[in-house]
């Protein structure tokens, strides 16, 4: 008998617990939705153009499909964009050869290009109505910025120059296919732009990062620049919202030193970046916006909630799409002083959920037992 259970117990020892045989996608997939962290990829790069077609989409290691069916790109590709990216991948246990994406702004900027696309979008809703996905969504993704991807004033290695426009990322609404907005009823109401029809729709976010110059402080920081249907007289467009803005200064969703990610980005250090929108109800003051920015142990180091937010005012929607990167102007086009011809960043570990996601994610990184998983949302499908 003592012997059957020394063996036993020396078994025990030498069996692996279950998760130790997951890969990093698979642990990450039993808690949340919408999972990628590119290691399950082929190495992958594309044309140049707009491109909604599968057969130039990512691609899993056994050639089938992945999450994303959308991307843009200006310049030839001198690079594979997901691959393992060295100290730009996002390094964690189970993941023998970690990758990551490249994010690579070409539309106004100079060299380097053809690193990444400008965009890489993913679409879930379910084909038939705009009214599929989250009412409540969140966004989460590790990101890293290549050094000099925000310039510095003259002699400070701390103070930045004015930034421009950089399009982070964007959350969209109402679409029923990855390149077109509504239903047909729905679409033949807009004004006709490819902005409202193909691009965002009409009920949108586009995350964008701003800060630097002397009015600002020398800090970076992640503003919300939002968009509401607006009926034009004779049809609907999109009309600019300022209710996602905060104070001090008074165009960015985060504000103050507390809302800063200058520090880990000075430090070469990869920041977790987390937000949360509650469309709310068509006609009602009941929409939110809620962001956090993490360190790379998982500790908050910002967080700020708008409520009482007017999301909705005529088509009745939920969020069903997200792009990563979009334009960054400068040069020629529209030159401010923290224009840079570095800009590349790296996102990895994206997860889209529709509950709270940082926590338990950098549980899971840090090694900690998770409850059971939630149900899986059943009014979607990537697509």
């Amino acid at each position: 008998m003592k012997t059957s259970l020394a063996f036993l117990i020396l078994l025990m020892l030498f069996i692996p617990p279950a998760f130790a045989q997951q890969t990093w996608q698979q642990r990450l997939e039993q808690q949340f939705d919408i999972v990628e962290t590119f290691d399950g990829l082929q190495n992958w790069r594309g044309g140049t153009g707009y491109h909604w077609d599968l057969a130039t989409m990512p691609k899993k290691a056994d050639g089938t499909r992945s999450i994303w069916t959308y991307y843009t790109e200006d310049a030839p590709a001198v690079d594979d964009w997901i691959k393992d990216h060295g100290e730009y991948s996002w390094a964690r246990e189970n993941s023998p050869t970690p990758k990551s994406l490249c994010i690579n702004y070409n539309n106004f900027v100079g060299a380097p290009d053809g690193y990444g696309p400008s965009r890489l979008g993913t679409f879930w809703g379910d084909g038939v109505t705009g009214k599929s996905g989250y009412k409540k969504i969140y966004v989460f993704f590790m990101v890293k910025f290549r050094p000099g991807f925000f310039a510095l004033k003259q002699g400070s290695s701390t103070e930045f120059e004015w930034v421009g426009t950089i399009k982070f990322f964007d959350i969209c609404s109402g679409f029923t296919q990855v390149n077109y907005w509504g239903t047909s009823s729905e679409h033949s109401q807009t004004c006709g732009s490819d902005q409202d029809n193909v691009e965002y729709g009409l009920d949108f976010s586009v995350i964008n990062i701003a800060g630097g110059g002397d009015s600002n402080g020398p800090s970076l920081f992640t503003a919300d620049s939002s968009f509401i249907a607006t009926n034009s007289g004779s049809c609907w467009t999109t009309g600019y919202s300022n209710f996602l803005k905060g104070n001090l200064p008074n165009a960015y969703l985060l504000s103050g030193s507390e809302g800063s990610f200058a520090q880990p980005y000075l430090s070469g250090k990869w920041i977790g970046v987390e937000i949360a929108m509650d469309m709310g109800t068509r006609g009602n003051s009941d929409g939110s916006t809620e962001l956090w920015l993490y360190d790379e142990s998982g500790n908050v180091v910002a967080h700020i909630l708008k409520t009482g937010l007017d999301k909705l005012v005529n088509f009745d929607h939920y969020y069903n799409k997200v792009t990563l990167g979009g334009n960054r102007f400068g040069a020629g086009y529209d030159p401010d002083p923290g224009d840079s011809n570095e800009n590349r960043f790296y996102v990895d570990d994206f997860i889209i959920h529709g509950q709270r996601i940082g926590p338990t994610y950098f549980s899971i990184l840090n090694g900690q037992p998770q409850p059971n998983p939630p149900s899986a949302p059943k009014n979607f499908r990537i697509r």
